[in-house]
């Protein structure tokens, strides 16, 4: 009696989850708009902590009870204050950045054409105007949606304020050659209704995950990196180009992998000539980066591209393509969705436990998979400090006007450290920003050899980096994606831990992937640092 209530709440969860009316959180600029969008306020402070005064609108609705909707695409304005450990504040500077919001339906279809329309419409103004760009991606997952109360939503751009306050910074010297920041978050209806019955809803928002990244998602991603592309002919050696960097969390992280994994898969198998004959050459990713942060999805998903990227060898220039990253402590993929997994696939055959296992796991909770462990070295008490607890706010991190120059010296820091060698992504003793000593080191774990400057990253780290599921936009955490992307995806420094080192051809010991051998394809090598061959013949096949 009991698993017939189990199967009748699943099936009520699925019938309302598919019949809930979606209606969209962002209204399409009307006619006739600037190409830059509404422009808006964050809320900011002056250095003796007064409201910044303002003559604009604020970005967000004070409250979750709005019924109005707000722009898709906003010109936002922020105020930042810098302060040394004393506490003394220079003056409040002022900043800008551009926020979009692309929606979706359960099919995939965008909700309003209009609102991509506008984005492509500001896009090409910067360039008319030759302003390279910074494009950050973001797609929500379970339980989140594009609602100006949605706490991914106030951290989204909380977080694109600390890229710009960091593009600032760089090119401090020569603010004309500064990149316009860009935020760009997928909505879709991660959060059918506001009830309890949304814990029902697992396996049908699963399924649309995946359609949405199938469907507009995967337009939209397309058009984002042809703009790329074509912003970044002339200008290859430039570290402050045009940049797209792509990211999912939760199912989130589906949306993104549904979309992109055969254009990755394509580019980790490719080869080009060389004077020796065909060689493999440097993997590239779609745009610049992609980064997964405990997604909800299987590792069935993920073989293939496994299969391609550990039977193929990297040169020592080769940096980061795609990082996955997930916690330990992340009970909703941990247990939840192999539970979930586990209904799904009941009538399923597996051909042996490690098939069944990648059927069921996630990738970051599957030892076949994890490539790295990020590690926090920080001593004592590092729960996350609740610093906004408002209904419309971003609990763990701080808002940018109270966030101020420590947090941006603990950035430069940190990537000063990477490109002297040292495998550490921040460090301070500010106890406001509890001490950062991140470490990413080859997992232990790891039950697979992968090759030097392996560029698909699977990162398991622990509760003192991400306490749960859904804390992933924490002060800690979001030091070391911030660090990381600036040493690996703008600066192009290879892995600490792979630096200098040339592997011609893959470790035997991944010529063994369920009794097939040898290479994919056989007999292929790599260039050196002096685009030399490294190997002229393959590895034999055992």
């Amino acid at each position: 009696m009991t698993h017939l209530r189990l199967l009748g709440l699943l099936l009520i969860g699925l019938l309302l989850s598919g019949c809930a009316q979606f209606t969209p959180y962002r209204v399409a600029l009307p006619a006739g708009s600037a190409p830059t969008g509404v422009d808006c306020e964050v809320p900011g402070l002056l250095a003796d902590g007064s409201a910044a005064p303002t003559t604009l609108p604020p970005c967000e609705t004070a409250s979750a009870d709005s019924a109005l909707p707000a722009p898709a695409l906003q010109h936002r304005h922020y105020t930042s204050t810098f302060r040394d450990k004393t506490g003394a504040a220079d003056p409040a500077d002022k900043g800008d950045y551009f926020l979009s919001f692309v929606e979706f339906d359960d099919q995939g279809w965008f909700v309003d054409r209009r609102q991509m329309d506008a984005l492509f419409a500001l896009l090409a103004d910067l360039k008319r105007k030759n302003r390279e760009t910074l494009i950050y991606v973001y797609a929500h997952g379970w339980k989140h949606n594009a609602s100006p109360c949605d706490n991914n939503v106030v951290c989204f751009s909380r977080l694109v304020e600390r890229l710009d306050l960091a593009e600032k910074k760089i090119r401090s010297d020569d603010p004309a050659t500064q990149r316009t920041v860009v935020g760009v978050y997928l909505g879709w209806r991660g959060l059918p209704f506001g009830t309890a019955l949304n814990n029902l809803s697992f396996w049908s928002r699963k399924d649309t995950a995946a359609r949405v990244g199938r469907g507009g998602v995967f337009e939209l991603l397309t058009r984002l990196n042809d703009y790329r592309d074509s912003r970044q002919i002339s200008k290859t050696a430039d570290p402050l180009r045009t940049q797209l960097v792509i990211t999912g969390h939760s199912f989130g992280g589906l949306v993104v992998y549904s979309a992109l994994s055969h254009a990755l898969m394509e580019r980790a198998a490719r080869t080009g000539d060389a004077a020796t004959g065909t060689q493999y050459v440097k993997v590239k990713s779609f745009g610049d980066f992609v980064m997964l942060v405990n997604p909800a999805f299987e590792g069935s998903l993920y073989e293939p591209l496994f299969h391609i990227a550990t039977q193929r060898c990297y040169e020592p220039t080769q940096r980061p393509a795609m990082m996955i990253v997930t916690s330990e402590a992340d009970a909703a993929t941990r247990l939840a969705f192999p539970a979930g997994r586990a209904m799904n696939t009941v009538l399923q055959h597996a051909r042996s436990p490690a098939q069944l296992a990648s059927m069921r796991q996630t990738i970051g909770h599957n030892a076949r998979y994890i490539t790295h462990d990020l590690i926090d070295e920080t001593a004592g008490d590092t729960s996350p400090r609740v610093v906004d607890s408002t209904d419309c706010g971003c609990p763990y991190l701080d808002p940018t006007a109270t966030w101020g120059q420590q947090g941006l010296l603990q950035l430069m820091g940190g990537v000063f450290a990477i490109q002297a060698g040292q495998n550490q992504y921040g460090g301070d003793d500010d106890p406001r920003q509890k001490a950062l000593a991140l470490k990413a080191v080859p997992s232990p774990s790891a039950s697979t050899s992968y090759a030097a400057n392996y560029p698909f990253l699977v990162v398991k780290t622990g509760e003192k980096v991400i306490p749960d599921h859904n804390a992933i936009y924490n002060e800690r955490f979001t030091t070391f994606t911030q660090v990381f992307m600036l040493s690996h995806v703008l600066n192009g420094t290879p892995l600490p831990s792979d630096k200098g080192k040339l592997q011609c051809l893959p470790d035997p010991e991944t010529l063994d992937r369920h009794g097939e051998s040898g290479l994919f394809p056989p007999g292929l090598s790599c260039l050196d640092e002096h685009g030399q061959a490294c190997a002229s013949s393959g590895m034999p096949r055992p």
